[in-house]
């Protein structure tokens, strides 16, 4: 069984980019909802970023529909990264009386 998944993931390299882009996003997810920001916008940016250099991989071999799909990702990922932390610095009010917050 996994020598199949191996060999499908391997033969169709858009497959696992997207399970790997949505992996490193939905990390970074988890890691804003514990208040990591840094790490957050790290794993967020890891899962764009692979699904950028991949959208381009696909288009170099001609898989049209991988294309479509990792382009939808990326924009998808992008356009939800920046709406979390915009969410997240309006809900943020900064406390001058608490060191370290500034």
């Amino acid at each position: 069984m996994l020598e199949q998944i191996l060999h499908f993931l391997s033969s169709h390299p858009t497959a696992g980019a997207l399970v790997y882009s949505w992996g490193s996003f939905e990390i970074g997810r988890m890691y804003f909802n514990r208040g990591k920001e840094k790490a957050a916008f790290l794993w967020g940016g890891l899962g764009i970023l692979c699904g950028v250099i991949y959208f381009f991989v696909a288009a170099f071999y001609m898989e049209w529909v991988g294309v479509i799909l990792l382009g939808v990702t990326v924009g998808l990922e992008g356009w939800l990264l920046k709406r979390r932390f915009q969410r997240g610095a309006e809900g943020k009010a900064v406390d001058a009386t608490k060191p370290g917050t500034l």
